[in-house]
């Protein structure tokens, strides 16, 4: 049991889940040794600081399994190798594994520690994030207010500001975007108090209210804040950090937005080249770098570089994460819509139609559908009607519209405020819309 105990010490002085600077692979020594146990973990930790989820599953399941078996699960090391592993499935889009695990690291920290000790709220709080990424929104909202509540109780201002921003992540895919844009803004301030306005966390927060108002439909008024998030990450980052581009993308996103496509692309081109010099092609930031960049050019004009870069997004994507993830997926939908705005509708039909499906069959029971199933259901339609199907437009028309209904109707998805309300108006209205006009048009004379 020496190993062992070594490697407690070792790994709760510090050690959260996939956390710090890239590290190189400690080379794997033989098997039941120390430096074994503690490759493992490196290896993994590598391996998901380069993108590569798929590859970081097995040192990581390895660690979490045996820690498990040997120690159980109310020692620090199954715990924060469990943790690890439950990023790490999240990451590939397996997030019923994922959860699975987290609420057995979860359930074990509140045994031993209790449920107001800042470990057990740090796991809470991540296996929040993980529901709402698999739709589980009312259960995430529930659990990070009660995370919020604890933080309070026991003094810890930057986590409750902290949580603020994930219980708004949540408000914001129920439709509740005022209230999600109130929490950014609370913790942005609260953080810019506590920390400075040009701290790590505080720019984080700051990016977080300008893509909110951008997603509310204000990008002008989304522009100047996130572009003083990518000046401070200039000054304080250098010109080619991860971080720097990150907020170059949001940055470029909200250009394009206000009705300046090439300039955008002129800066998205300028992000991609970095990235790819800084993080390599295939890294999960360089590849949305690359995929906003093929959206910015000319659908005509530049249909051959398009699409050539959207299958190259796709490619990567598949192998390291799957065919059903959600990234993987909106690839699939993507490069779909670029063949079609270049005349290859019949490819343009499968894959859109593909997306479609898989987003469908990663629902939840009960959850609402998310945004991209029901623009999904709208491609698809406008897809099928270019192709002469008329009766398949209808049906996708149909689904979409269902899907839409389901997402802003439902009162305990939306909390039934006046904005959902209005959001649903709006939405079913140019829905229908698009339904009427497509009708109409495939039975004309």
């Amino acid at each position: 049991m020496t190993v062992w105990r070594t490697l407690l010490i070792a790994l709760v002085l510090g050690l959260g889940p996939i956390a710090g600077g890239a590290r190189a692979a400690t080379p794997v020594a033989p098997e039941d040794t120390e430096a074994y146990w503690i490759g493992l973990l490196d290896k993994g930790k590598a391996l998901y600081e380069a993108g590569r989820y798929v590859e970081a599953e097995a040192p990581m399941r390895k660690l979490y399994e045996a820690s498990l078996a040997a120690l159980g699960a109310d020692k620090p090391l199954t715990q924060v190798a469990g943790i690890n592993l439950g990023a790490i499935l999240s990451r590939q889009g397996r997030y019923t594994e994922a959860i699975a695990v987290l609420a057995s690291v979860l359930e074990a920290e509140i045994r031993v520690l209790g449920e107001s000790d800042p470990a057990s709220l740090k796991t809470a709080s991540a296996y929040a994030q993980t529901l709402r990424l698999a739709g589980r929104l009312d259960e995430a909202r529930v659990l990070h207010e009660r995370t919020l509540v604890l933080y309070r109780q026991i003094g810890r201002d930057e986590n409750v500001l902290e949580e603020m921003n994930n219980l708004a992540a949540v408000l914001s895919d129920m439709g509740r975007t005022s209230e999600a844009e109130g929490l950014y803004r609370q913790a942005w301030a609260g953080l810019e108090r506590l920390r400075g306005e040009s701290d790590a966390r505080t720019l984080v927060a700051a990016s977080n209210v300008g893509t909110a108002v951008m997603e509310a439909g204000r990008p002008a008024e989304a522009e100047p804040i996130l572009r003083r998030v990518w000046l401070a990450r200039q000054a304080t980052l250098g010109d080619d950090h991860p971080e720097t581009l990150h907020a170059a993308i949001n940055l470029a996103a909200a250009v394009d937005q206000t009705g300046r496509p090439e300039e955008a692309a002129v800066l998205q081109r300028d992000i991609w080249d970095r990235l790819r010099k800084v993080l390599g092609d295939t890294h999960p930031v360089t590849l949305t770098a690359a995929n906003n960049y093929a959206g910015m050019l000319d659908p005509v004009r530049d249909a051959a570089q398009r699409e050539q870069i959207l299958r190259q997004v796709l490619d990567v994507r598949r192998r390291d994460l799957g065919e059903d993830h959600p990234d993987t997926l909106t690839s699939i939908n993507n490069l779909g819509l670029a063949l079609a705005k270049a005349g290859q509708t019949a490819e343009a039909e499968s894959l859109v139609s593909r997306s479609t499906a898989g987003f469908a069959a990663r629902l939840t029971p009960g959850a609402p559908p998310p945004l991209n199933l029901v623009t999904a259901y709208g491609n698809l339609g406008k897809l099928r009607l270019d192709l002469g199907r008329s009766e398949g437009a209808y049906e996708a028309y149909g689904e979409g519209t269902r899907a839409l209904r389901r997402r802003f109707v439902d009162r305990r998805a939306t909390g039934g405020s006046q904005e959902a309300r209005a959001g649903l108006r709006a939405g079913r209205d140019i829905f229908l819309g698009q339904v009427r006009a497509g009708w109409a048009w495939a039975h004309q004379p």
